[in-house]
């Protein structure tokens, strides 16, 4: 890994691609959006062109994101042997201790770390927040948490907009299909593999399993992300990365 080529450095963690693809772009968004406002001294030079001089998303096993299953690898690597009674503390709290032990012994400098977790329809977050507390990150180093419900696909789904006649029928047939709309109400879908409203399979229908067409839905407009159902975690995550970006 180079040495201090960048002003930021930045660690994203998440379940696949596609959670990981989510807060990286929108992180990188709202740091150039920062930038052009004026907000931010620190950010001020940074633009679409200069992005990558301005922050590195650190590397893993060959991934640009840091999975959760490698938290626990790195974690019986390092010998990090920390105990929770089962039940006591809500879900993922012992794995997020676990990983800001590992951030805080790690030399290399880390200015935000970005959590991406599928909810699964369970409060997740709340693991997240006792984390927080009970062994909190690096001195200097901001973390945010992506509470994605009821998955990384609703995310991409509440941003979808049909751009052709091809698009609006297949929105409309997912419409007729669930008997709501998915993209005004992403928090109805189910993480339930090969349901009819599992949120990759209604993701899939709608951008016709088209990688590309599902990245351009992070492309609309910040003012319109902000704008989606709060109850599928969007919204609170943008405001809560921007604040996180000006702590900077």
């Amino acid at each position: 890994m180079a040495m201090d080529d960048v002003t930021f450095h930045f660690l994203a963690v998440a379940e696949d691609g596609c959670g990981a693809g989510n807060v990286q772009r929108l992180t990188d968004r709202v740091l150039v959006d920062l930038a052009a406002l004026g907000e931010s001294p620190s950010l001020e030079w940074v633009d679409q062109g200069t992005i990558d001089q301005a922050r590195r998303w650190e590397r893993h096993e060959g991934r640009p994101f840091l999975t959760v299953v490698g938290i626990k690898r790195r974690a019986v690597d390092a010998g990090i042997r920390l105990q929770g009674r089962f039940g006591a503390h809500p879900p993922d709290t012992l794995m997020w201790r676990k990983l800001f032990v590992l951030l805080r012994r790690d030399p290399r400098p880390l200015e935000l770390v970005v959590i991406a977790r599928d909810s699964d329809r369970m409060d997740r977050r709340a693991g997240f927040e006792v984390a927080l507390v009970e062994s909190p990150p690096p001195e200097g180093c901001q973390a945010v948490y992506a509470d994605m419900h009821p998955e990384a696909e609703a995310w991409r789904i509440a941003a979808f907009e049909p751009s052709s006649d091809e698009e609006r029928s297949r929105h409309q047939e997912v419409r007729r299909q669930l008997g709501f709309d998915p993209v005004t109400h992403p928090e109805r879908l189910t993480s339930t593999a090969g349901g009819e409203r599992d949120a990759k399979r209604v993701h899939d229908e709608l951008m016709d399993r088209d990688s590309d067409r599902s990245a351009a839905c992070l492309e609309a407009l910040l003012e319109r992300l902000a704008q989606v159902s709060a109850a599928c975690g969007l919204p609170r995550f943008l405001e809560e990365v921007r604040g996180a970006l000006l702590r900077l």
